[in-house]
């Protein structure tokens, strides 16, 4: 602490008010001292008198023990251009590295000193004449350009010293009294006390004023809070502290006149006009906190807080207790704004339980929308919030969060919140977002009707979940969009999918239900794209390309049984209906006709009876092998050409149909001659084999009498064929007669007779004769056998082996017994060879 005195004396004290150095600087008085910061050494600059005439500055050095201080430089103050003496000094300004020293008079006139200011100063006259100058002020900072406050009565200007003496106006209709002006050390502004008003200026501009209406004596800084020194009274001086930043009165106390107002030592030092002085000190952070939340002053709190750079943990307790104070006070949107404060340091839960009222919703959703924001909320909070939405009717809200927000949450519930509250849209666009097919269709479905979007979403999914979805909701998209259903589900059951994946077709059917058509078309794709289907994909297959035609195009169908369907077949056909039936018949028959095609020929059959599809049925009963239908069927329809046809190609082998053909043409009121001739001429091949008696009992017991022309020719042709065969086994029998006789008297001769060989001259002896009358040289045969019979007698012997071995082959007779024209004749042949012979004793 440094002061002086009207009589010229310098003083120095430390933070106790001892005196360190007392020395006279001058003879006459001192006008203002100022100590460098930024020096080596410790520094006085002091502007006084020493004659009333010229203004002197002295540099002293306040290092060493002594008392008095050394004298380093005296510099008068004035050069050319200046106004004649006598000039009152009355200001002054130093830089912190003594650079600069500026020296204001009560004439007006600015004087700069520049360079080394010690050993040779440079002189500048800023303003040679003008009002009193009542403060100079340089306005130091790294970051911005020194600058020279130059306060008068009238006006407050700037000067950009260091660059080429820049002049700012700053305010030329008032200026400040002496005392009454201080550079804010935080703000790195002037302040200017008026009567009014306390102003502040910019090295380039005016800025904001605050209304003090007071009579004002002093202007100072002292940490964040400005000092003002007011006339209370002609014996009574107010000393005031205000903290600008939270406007608030942080000290004020009544005093005597003031003399001088100085803050070192961090304290507040006052000295007053007797010679008493008493310092301020700042109460400790803590401190003042608890004195701010005991007056519930918690924003003060929180802007000092802040402002001394507590920590964040710190400054967010205070929000909390602020928010709370004001939620007990009702003011329920300042708490919410101060809880949003708290958020990453008070547990979402707390704040969440204080708002779950339903008048409280509105701020319960802003809290929750920046938990979001700040990627703090979990799915619970998600599902709250989307509540607080449909609660508060927000739908463009809900609808922009679901849009844009990345948090985890409980999409199911939040899908089901939206969906309850009926926001389908918001609902849809959350389940698509996230992949929740069963809502997603649900709602698009059931809900919005949007089927058309619902199954080119459904087309996009795997195939198993295909499968599922479509069996849930294939009829209502068949009602709706019958075409493209029928696409997406031939789809699946398709080639596209692949084999492992691939649903049977069977599974949907009943999806087609009213709409035999598509059924049709997805059908035969199916068969088309994968052979080998089921036997219940063939036969629904085959069944609606007999029944398909019978409905008009677009018209759906209520039922597809086949008894039902037999009720309508009979009705008039156009010609469109006419044409798709023949169309059908045709698939139809290659359907049966396919060797992949693997249905059920009974329920084929039955299909084609009801639906009076007579191909189908014809070769159904073919492959059936039930012949007899076939004639039964044409003899229902009295087709008599096909019913002869059918006996033709099928009595060779079941001549059982001619008997029926027979009968039936037999039975017939009309002659039917010519029907029955055809049957007489046919059935006369020995394949056949009728007996001519049972046929002509067939002819006779009709009712209705037929003529005998009818059968005459085949009574003749009857008879004339057996009296051929008479005279043919007649000769055969004298044939076998002769040749038995004849072996009879060649055996009797054998065994009788001698047997005289004539054997070659060249034969040798010794020879062998052989009963066929060849002869041989013993040397050359090499068994008892005669060489030339030997291969046909040997031939014999193994037939008359295999003849006895098969005589316990009973399966074989039968079997040729059964496939023979003529069962009686193989049996003769059987007994002809003694494969049936009788055992010797019976």
């Amino acid at each position: 602490l440094v002061y002086g005195d009207d009589y010229g004396v310098i003083r120095t004290l430390d933070e106790s008010f001892n005196v360190t150095h007392k020395f006279t600087a001058f003879k006459l008085h001192v006008i203002a001292m100022a100590q460098p910061k930024l020096t080596d050494t410790n520094l006085l600059v002091a502007l006084g008198h020493d004659t009333a005439e010229i203004p002197v500055l002295k540099i002293y050095s306040l290092d060493g023990d002594e008392a008095k201080a050394k004298l380093l430089r005296e510099v008068p103050v004035t050069c050319r251009g200046a106004p004649p003496p006598p000039s009152k000094a009355s200001a002054l300004a130093v830089l912190d590295d003594l650079t600069q020293v500026a020296v204001g008079t009560e004439q007006g006139t600015v004087f700069l000193l520049s360079g080394d200011i010690i050993r040779r100063p440079n002189f500048t006259l800023l303003n040679p004449k003008g009002p009193s100058v009542t403060g100079l002020y340089y306005l130091q900072d790294p970051s911005l350009v020194s600058s020279l406050f130059v306060v008068t009565k009238k006006s407050v200007d700037s000067y950009y010293t260091k660059n080429r003496n820049v002049k700012m106006s700053l305010e030329k209709e008032g200026g400040g009294e002496a005392g009454c002006a201080a550079i804010d050390p935080v703000g790195k502004q002037l302040t200017v006390g008026r009567d009014r008003a306390v102003y502040r200026y910019s090295q380039d501009g005016k800025g904001i004023c605050y209304g003090f209406d007071n009579d004002k004596r002093m202007v100072s800084w002292f940490s964040d809070y400005m000092v003002l020194v007011c006339r209370d009274s002609k014996r009574s001086d107010s000393v005031t502290l205000y903290d600008l930043r939270n406007k608030l009165i942080s000290f004020s106390v009544k005093t005597e006149p003031v003399a001088a107002v100085t803050a070192e030592y961090n304290k507040l030092f006052i000295i007053t006009e007797t010679g008493r002085g008493f310092a301020l000190t700042e109460r400790e952070l803590n401190a003042k906190m608890q004195i701010l939340q005991r007056k519930h002053l918690y924003n003060v709190a929180i802007s000092l807080a802040t402002h001394k750079g507590c920590s964040e943990a710190f400054v967010t307790q205070i929000y909390k207790l602020s928010a709370d104070h004001k939620r007990d006070k009702g003011d329920y949107a300042g708490a919410m704004a101060d809880y949003i404060r708290t958020i990453g340091h008070v547990e979402p839960s707390y704040v969440v339980r204080q708002f779950l009222d339903a008048k409280r919703i509105c701020h319960l959703a802003s809290y929750l929308e920046e938990l979001h924001e700040r990627n703090l909320a979990n799915q619970d909070h998600t599902t709250l919030l989307l509540k607080c939405y449909t609660k508060l009717k927000e739908p463009k809200k809900l609808e922009a969060f679901i849009k844009t927000s990345k948090s985890a949450f409980d999409v199911d519930a939040a899908i089901r919140t939206c969906h309850k509250a009926g926001h389908y849209a918001q609902a849809l666009a959350l389940s698509k977002r996230y992949n929740s097919h069963a809502w997603y269709l649900r709602i698009a479905i059931e809900d919005v009707g949007q089927r058309k979007e619902a199954i080119e979403y459904i087309s996009k999914l795997p195939p198993p979940l295909q499968t599922e979805i479509v069996l849930k909701y294939g009829h209502s998209l068949m009602q709706a969009h019958p075409q493209e259903t029928t696409t997406l589900i031939s789809n699946l059951c398709g080639r596209k999918t692949a084999r492992d994946v691939r649903p049977p077709a069977e599974k949907f059917h009943q999806i087609f239900l009213g709409k035999p058509r598509r059924l049709l078309a997805f059908l035969r794709n199916c068969v088309e794209e994968v052979p080998g289907q089921s036997a219940s994909v063939y036969n629904i297959l085959l069944e609606l390309y007999l029944s398909v035609h019978l409905y008009p195009k677009g018209e759906d169908v209520k039922t597809s049984r086949l008894s039902q369907l037999a009720l309508i077949k009979d009705r008039n056909l156009s010609k469109e209906q006419i044409k798709e039936r023949g169309e059908n018949h045709q698939r139809a028959m290659q359907l049966l006709k396919s060797q992949q095609a693997v249905y059920d020929v009974n329920q084929a059959l039955v299909a084609a009876k009801t639906l009076n599809f007579e191909k189908g049925m014809i070769y159904l009963y073919e492959k059936l092998r039930l012949y007899g239908e076939i004639l039964q069927y044409y003899m229902d329809t009295e087709n008599h050409k096909r019913l002869i046809r059918a006996c033709i190609n099928h009595g060779s082998s079941e001549p059982d149909l001619w008997v029926q053909a027979l009968k039936y043409f037999a039975e017939r009121e009309d002659p039917c001659e010519d029907e029955i001739c055809q049957i007489l001429d046919h059935i006369q091949d020995p394949k056949i084999n009728l007996a001519p008696l049972m046929v002509l009992s067939i002819l006779s017991s009709s009712e209705s009498k037929k003529p005998f022309s009818v059968v005459k020719d085949y009574v003749i042709g009857i008879l004339q064929r057996e009296r051929d065969s008479i005279l043919e086994d007649e000769k055969a029998i004298q044939k076998f007669q002769l040749e038995t006789s004849k072996m009879r008297s060649e055996i009797e001769e054998l065994s009788t007779k001698p047997i005289t060989f004539m054997p070659s001259r060249d034969l040798m002896l010794p020879a062998v004769h052989f009963l066929c009358k060849h002869s041989y040289h013993e040397q050359v045969i090499g068994s008892r056998e005669c060489p030339k019979c030997a291969p046909e007698y040997r031939s014999v012997m193994e037939i008359k082996e295999q003849v006895r071995q098969s005589a316990s082959q009973h399966e074989q007779f039968f079997k040729m017994l059964e496939g023979s024209d003529d069962g009686f004749g193989v049996v003769a042949e059987y007994f002809g060879r003694g494969i049936l012979e009788v055992g010797k004793g019976k």
